[in-house]
């Protein structure tokens, strides 16, 4: 609908969105093969310092379990997970401020709930399904095809995370010297040293 109004052929707005995804899920794949290593992965190293963690086997799993998860997301090619779990927002909203998506964090194990969030005055609540990650029109409209592939890794990381929940602590992109600093206990938990892992590792 919206590319009808604003003259872009539905069909070409569906293989770029289509082109985003494929992208994602090659990267996260490349990611989970990186965990597979028997020894401790250069770039895995590098984002989550396993050496200096105060329990390299443990946080080691973590990470792997994380991108597991995240693997087995695009494992299945129809049904509740893949592009299927992702729907436009319940409220179509056109201020600049809005996210580019968004959804519930550990939504991944809450298949069938359903609960309300407020926009734009606070007070509206609109449904929402927890086992959904919602896009928004700046998703579609104002992103490339890697900005849009690296949107969906960032809120999968938040989707499939539950004890410990991943945050954002810091991005990458916004605050690129913090985020290259961030205390070593702290990267296990936040959602963009899990996306930048498996975008360096998909390109």
């Amino acid at each position: 609908d919206i590319g009808r109004v604003i003259g872009i052929g539905t069909e070409q707005l569906q293989a770029a969105l289509n082109d985003s995804f494929a992208m994602a899920k090659r990267w996260i794949h490349a990611g989970y093969v990186r965990t597979l290593n028997p020894n401790v992965d250069p770039l895995i190293e590098k984002y989550f310092q396993i050496s200096q963690q105060a329990n390299p086997q443990r946080a080691r799993g973590q990470v792997a379990l994380i991108f597991g998860r995240l693997n087995t997301f695009f494992s299945r090619p129809g049904g509740l997970w893949g592009p299927m779990a992702f729907e436009p927002e319940p409220k179509i909203r056109t201020d600049s401020t809005a996210p580019y998506a968004w959804c519930q964090p550990g939504g991944y194990f809450m298949q069938g709930q359903t609960g309300h969030v407020p926009m734009d005055d606070k007070e509206t609540l609109y449904p929402m399904r927890m086992d959904t990650i919602y896009y928004t029109l700046r998703f579609v409209l104002y992103m490339a095809g890697v900005e849009r592939a690296y949107t969906i890794v960032h809120e999968l990381c938040h989707f499939v995370s539950r004890e410990p929940e991943i945050r954002d602590a810091v991005y990458a992109h916004r605050d690129p010297a913090r985020f290259a600093t961030l205390p070593t206990a702290q990267r296990l938990s936040n959602t963009d040293h899990y996306a930048m892992l498996a975008y360096e590792a998909g390109t």
